[in-house]
């Protein structure tokens, strides 16, 4: 996966009218996606704002929170701070933010288990209780 900073500097790059090659030995990135990253292929990733690194070389360490092995500071232990404030988002919030294109069948999975989880049963379960096969 193509991090922020790669995608920004091979952009850069690319519009200055470098080579693939150049790019590559510049960033790292193999050619196919230098080439995907022209051709707009590859959007640039999304990144949130305490997770910026420095400059082109983000500095890699182990977070002295969590212990992971990562580019600091940790996006992990950003993201676990911001649920412990915030709480989790409804699963429906986030489904509806996707913007899904499912097919009729998809659709009805997707509403089925939407519904028992609102109604606080397994799938199976409400499933059966729909059918009218529930074990009595």
């Amino acid at each position: 996966m193509i991090r922020r900073d790669q995608f920004d500097r091979a952009a850069r790059l690319l519009a200055a009218g470098q080579s693939y090659r150049q790019i590559q030995r510049a960033t790292r990135l193999c050619r196919e996606t230098i080439a995907r990253t022209d051709r707009g292929e590859i959007k640039r990733p999304s990144q949130c704002d305490q997770c910026k690194p420095e400059g082109d070389r983000p500095k890699v360490g182990r977070c002295g929170r969590c212990g992971r092995r990562v580019e600091l500071p940790c996006c992990a232990c950003c993201a676990e701070r911001h649920r412990a404030r915030n709480g989790p988002r409804p699963i429906g919030q986030v489904l509806d933010e996707l913007a899904l294109d499912l097919t009729p069948r998809h659709q009805a999975r997707l509403d089925d288990v939407r519904a028992a989880r609102q109604a606080g049963l397994p799938l199976e379960e409400w499933i059966a209780q729909q059918t009218g096969q529930g074990a009595g």
